[in-house]
């Protein structure tokens, strides 16, 4: 069995922090396994002692489900409520009672989906609730550093010139190769801590498998998305790019209409960020600094 080393610091925890401060809800939200509950088990502490509860478990499921308005009401607050997704109809109860009972931090709910871009929720909590997206592990926070000086640079300098001799010029073959072996891990927490690429390889066949048959198909109305598979294969062949339709339609033959209305529909489902997705191709801009 792998030997799991103590938790690594979140670089969304101190935004979260401030949120519980000032909203009666938080969510986070994230695709499965990226660390969602471990992030906001830690957030607990004297000043915010709350208790968690997770709709995994089919005791606090089957109540939710059956009695919404009843199961949150006797919930103790301050609460971590794990996977809403689960339960959609919770939200509007969660409005009833922060109505009631008004203040900051009540509740910081989570959930493997957006649960207020669903099509079969009816309440937002608009005005009252902080919405917050955890991605997998930035390098900043594998390796410890912190964050990076790098964007703040790229708003206060006038130029190329200014930006590059602000940041330190450092490289070598050793530092490239950790650099290729943090892209192949990824960033989620367990095949990060995997020492194998064998085991990295099946984690992530496996979680594709289980995102396709199981999350994509409970949470969406589509009956099925042919070559999803495929699919995935190629939208990452493409990170980083902008997502034209017309032409990833003509890669997999699947039809233009069914890839607006399944796959990019579901981008806060997603395991990969989408961007917005356009049926037109767009012109990258032809620098990205001005000249020096």
């Amino acid at each position: 069995m792998a030997e799991f080393p103590p938790f690594k610091p979140r670089l969304l925890a101190h935004r979260l922090r401030e949120s519980l401060r000032e909203f009666p809800v938080v969510l986070l939200v994230g695709a499965r396994q990226v660390g969602k509950s471990t992030l906001a088990r830690s957030l607990v502490s004297k000043s915010w002692n709350a208790r968690y509860v997770t709709l995994d478990e089919l005791s606090p499921l089957d109540a939710a489900r059956s009695d919404p308005d009843g199961f949150v009401r006797a919930l103790p607050l301050p609460v971590i409520l794990d996977e809403i997704q689960r339960v959609p109809d919770l939200l509007r109860s969660v409005k009833l009672r922060v109505d009631r009972e008004p203040g900051p931090g009540l509740f910081l709910l989570t959930g493997s989906a957006n649960v207020l871009t669903m099509a079969s929720v009816s309440e937002t909590l608009a005005g009252r609730v902080a919405v917050h997206e955890l991605h997998p592990f930035a390098w900043a926070e594998t390796s410890g550093v912190g964050s990076s000086p790098v964007l703040a640079d790229l708003f206060e300098v006038r130029g190329a010139a200014e930006a590059v001799s602000r940041w330190p010029q450092r490289g070598s073959p050793e530092a490239l190769e950790e650099v290729k072996a943090s892209i192949g891990e990824g960033g989620y927490p367990r095949p990060v801590l995997m020492k194998t690429a064998a085991g990295r390889r099946t984690w992530f066949d496996s979680y594709r498998k289980t995102y396709v048959e199981r999350d994509l198909r409970e949470l969406s109305q589509l009956a099925h998305l042919p070559e999803f598979s495929r699919l995935l294969t190629l939208l990452a062949l493409r990170t980083a790019d902008i997502v034209n339709v017309a032409e990833v339609s003509r890669s997999t033959t699947i039809p233009a209409t069914t890839l607006s209305r399944g796959a990019f529909s579901h981008r806060d489902l997603s395991p990969s960020a989408a961007t917005r997705p356009s049926a037109r191709a767009c012109q990258a801009p032809s620098r990205l600094c001005p000249p020096c």
